[in-house]
């Protein structure tokens, strides 16, 4: 009796142990699994800000192009109109 009583209490125990390190391991595996499936969406969401960063600054730099065009073709009709009146005011 005693040692089917050993016997037992030894196989509950070591049963018992195997239990938490498959626990342990099956919570390592699921924290590594969340923690790659966390870090692939942070590089998704990296990327994705980076191209609309990246589109942000073209259209920007688009933009600023087009303002600098405005800003010459005023200064230039400016000095344009400058020029007429000086030869009109010459020729009269």
């Amino acid at each position: 009796m005693n040692v089917l009583f050993t016997s037992t209490l030894i196989l509950f125990i070591t049963s018992l142990i195997h239990l938490s390190f498959s626990e342990t391991q099956a919570n390592n595996v699921f924290e590594a699994k969340r923690l790659d499936f966390g870090n692939k969406f942070k590089q998704k969401i990296f990327n994705e800000k980076d191209e609309l960063k990246s589109f942000d600054r073209r259209q920007i730099n688009k933009i600023n192009y087009q303002i600098l065009l405005i800003r010459n073709e005023k200064v230039t009709q400016k000095v344009w109109i400058s020029n007429s009146m000086a030869s009109l005011i010459d020729t009269a």
